[in-house]
């Protein structure tokens, strides 16, 4: 239950420049259960993974950054890590993970059911130029499960998040769209938040 990374060459063979062996955990707890579910490359060629970290039956956004060599990247809230409580006792998934034009890094998942996006500065801390404290959680709908699997940063600025929102016994698209400070972006379909049945299926 560790986050772990393989870097391969081009033909498909494991890349030993790579710790060594092309191959790395890291344990970002201790005890912790650790997931990496996304991954993105710096243009300085540094690696970060998102991903959550349990303890103590609490889940939390967790991102880890290497060097091309795989190495920590203790220059990154000095251990190379980061684990962020959204809510005191929420249970929050990192789910993924870019980097934006000026070496921000941001993650977006789930937060207690709810989308959710953290942005950190280079050096690791929450940047709190977004949203006043680094985080943000968006409720799509009143008693709907919303789920943020994917982020990405346009080219203005903006970032969009997108998912899923589910809610009496249906699931459908979700998109949420927030201007650079954390707000939500109303030249967004009024609102910031868009959901879309596709067809007359139940499960989008």
């Amino acid at each position: 239950y560790d986050f772990a990374v393989v870097r391969y060459h081009a033909n498909g063979t494991l890349d030993t420049s790579f710790n060594g062996t092309g191959t790395l955990l890291t344990n970002i707890g201790g005890v912790s259960i650790d997931q990496g579910n996304s991954v993105t490359v710096q243009a300085d060629g540094k690696i970060v993974v998102a991903g959550y970290s349990t303890s103590g039956g609490s889940n939390n956004f967790a991102v880890v950054r290497y060097n091309a060599n795989g190495s920590l990247d203790t220059s990154f809230n000095g251990t190379g890590n980061r684990v962020t409580d959204i809510g005191s006792g929420s249970n929050d998934w990192g789910s993924s993970v870019t980097v934006q034009a000026d070496g921000k890094i941001v993650v977006a998942g789930t937060s207690d059911s709810n989308f959710a996006v953290v942005r950190y500065n280079v050096d690791g801390r929450l940047d709190t130029s977004f949203n006043g404290t680094g985080t943000r959680v968006t409720d799509i709908g009143s008693g709907s499960n919303d789920w943020g699997n994917s982020v990405t940063v346009q080219a203005d600025g903006k970032i969009v998040v997108a998912g899923d929102s589910s809610s009496y016994g249906t699931s459908t698209f979700a998109v949420v769209r927030y201007n650079a400070n954390g707000t939500l972006d109303t030249g967004f379909n009024g609102t910031g938040t868009l959901v879309t049945g596709i067809g007359n299926s139940i499960w989008d």
